[in-house]
């Protein structure tokens, strides 16, 4: 088929992606249709990617690796992602311009395997979409923009914002739900981005558990599923929506045996915040291709930038640890963050 091209937004980076792979450009157009780029949209960040017979290295002038080469303003990285599938990365840096093509190795046993099975080819879909576009759009959001990455669920109430930091299995996103009465808007539900100043909602689908039992704050999301998935896919409606917010309040939320809240420091919150959002799979795998973007300038120092940064932000907050009794249910420790938030 001939190459097609789709214009997306992440974060505040609008992305170029061209790809001759039919079924991965109707799978990008469906995941990302709550966050399209106008055509004529400028694109800092342009991302071709294609799936070969045979993969074709350049051999850049300086091998550093196995299976890494530098040249100047140009790196090729060859990597396995998803666990199998090989990949060839070729990144140039043009001024302020990321150009990345990308081949994927086309194997035979991979048309009968995908063809009778198509939730596994949306799970494989799934994962090669963040280091093939969200990774490259979070290096030259924190390279160029000075805006970096936690892993956080985010809301405003009643024009506070609140931002939740914690591990899967935590509640962040029930929480931040939770939270979404009449008077509130929805930012982001996984990733945000942050600054010195604000939050910026990073585009992802909110993915629930299947048959999640209906509540309030569902009239405000629009079911997307296609095909069959492990989850249930929502996007928030457009009324309800929201880019970025200032932040009035971090939360860390923990499972205790009561009800407790102690307030923190900037600089701990920032410790804790940035350590939480590296254990989860999405910003630890992104540490290895952000080292990897990091050698266009070896002056530059990211992991700095974004602790110094944050620590900034977070001194402009109010930061606290919620423990919240997971017997007592998720609907009375809802009330009671509400409430520790209206004291604020």
């Amino acid at each position: 088929m001939s190459n097609k091209t789709l214009k997306i937004t992440i974060g505040s980076i609008n992305v170029s992606i061209e790809t001759n792979n039919q079924r991965y450009f109707d799978y990008l157009s469906w995941y990302f249709k709550g966050s399209p780029a106008s055509i004529d949209t400028p694109t800092p960040v342009d991302i071709k990617i294609n799936w070969v017979k045979k993969l074709k290295s350049k051999n850049l002038a300086l091998r550093i690796g196995s299976n890494t080469y530098q040249d100047k303003n140009a790196l090729e990285i060859t990597r396995k992602i998803a666990k199998k599938e090989k990949v060839l990365f070729n990144a140039v840096l043009e001024k302020n311009k990321l150009i990345l093509n990308i081949n994927v190795k086309r194997k035979r046993e991979d048309i009968l395997r995908y063809r009778f099975a198509p939730e596994k080819i949306n799970s494989l879909f799934f994962e090669l979409t963040f280091p093939f576009l969200y990774y490259p759009a979070f290096w030259y959001a924190q390279y160029f923009l000075n805006q970096h990455l936690l892993h956080a669920s985010a809301v405003e109430c009643n024009g506070k914002g609140i931002i939740i930091c914690g591990l899967e299995g935590i509640g962040k996103t029930s929480l931040g739900l939770g939270l979404l009465d009449d008077n509130a808007k929805f930012l982001s539900d996984n990733l945000v981005f942050y600054d010195e100043n604000d939050i910026y909602s990073c585009y992802e689908c909110v993915r629930l558990n299947k048959n999640t039992e209906t509540v309030p704050w569902q009239n405000k999301f629009k079911k997307i599923n296609r095909g069959k998935n492990l989850k249930d896919f929502y996007l928030p409606t457009e009324n309800f929506n929201i880019k970025k917010t200032k932040p009035t309040i971090f939360l860390f939320p923990y499972f205790s045996k009561q009800y407790e809240t102690k307030e923190i420091d900037a600089k701990w919150a920032a410790n804790y915040a940035i350590l939480l959002s590296h254990l989860p799979s999405e910003l630890n795998n992104y540490s290895q291709f952000r080292n990897s973007y990091n050698l266009f300038d070896l002056n530059s120092n990211l992991p700095l930038n974004a602790q110094v940064t944050l620590e900034k932000l977070l001194a402009k907050t109010r930061n606290f640890m919620v423990g919240m009794p997971k017997q007592d249910g998720l609907e009375k420790n809802i009330t009671r963050v509400k409430e520790l938030i209206s004291h604020v």
